[in-house]
């Protein structure tokens, strides 16, 4: 019978490996927000070039105002991030930063749910949908390494859209707003 090697003992002060677990994830949070910052930026100008004919502009410049500024603010954290390598005992709060980012984020993209779809034109609640699901596809890989954030993210971008089937006035409302409830809890 082979002999079992004796535990690995650490030094005082040594991370263990569950906070060098956590503290790579943080970083891998970091490493893949830059293509979701730009496709956030970028989903914003669609939304608004493509729904420019229904909404007046005192809607309009004020939301992507709002959605340009947090992802710019979100893009300094990530710059800041990669020029400080902040080291492990640091990671708690660039971590917290970077879900309060996202929040913020998703509360403005949920604001976008709530008002985006106050029109009886279909081709911009269409639209709308589309972008919230794929911002949320895109979350679901980019936020995977800190589950915490992309339920965050989820819950603030998709709950007014939810609010809005519900209160559809036909049935097929309900059908959506399962189909919302599916797509949160299984993406």
């Amino acid at each position: 019978m082979a002999a079992v090697p004796p535990p690995v003992r650490t030094a005082p002060g040594d991370p263990t490996i569950d906070q060098k677990v956590e503290a790579e994830m943080t970083r891998l949070l970091y490493r893949t927000a830059g293509f979701g910052l730009f496709s956030n930026f970028v989903l914003a100008m669609i939304l608004v070039a493509g729904t420019f004919s229904v909404h007046p502009l005192s809607l309009q410049a004020p939301w992507f105002g709002a959605i340009a500024l947090v992802s710019l603010g979100r893009w300094g954290i990530n710059a800041a991030f990669a020029r400080a390598q902040p080291p492990l005992d640091r990671l708690r709060a660039w971590r917290n930063a970077f879900i309060v980012g996202v929040a913020v984020a998703g509360f403005i993209w949920g604001t976008a749910g709530w008002l985006y779809f106050q029109t009886d034109q279909m081709v911009p609640r269409l639209l709308l949908v589309f972008i919230l699901a794929g911002l949320n596809a895109g979350a679901a890989r980019s936020l995977a390494s800190v589950p915490a954030s992309y339920r965050i993210y989820v819950i603030a971008t998709m709950t007014p859209l939810l609010i809005r089937f519900v209160t559809l006035p036909d049935s097929c409302g309900w059908t959506l707003a399962l189909i919302t409830i599916n797509y949160a809890l299984f993406l």
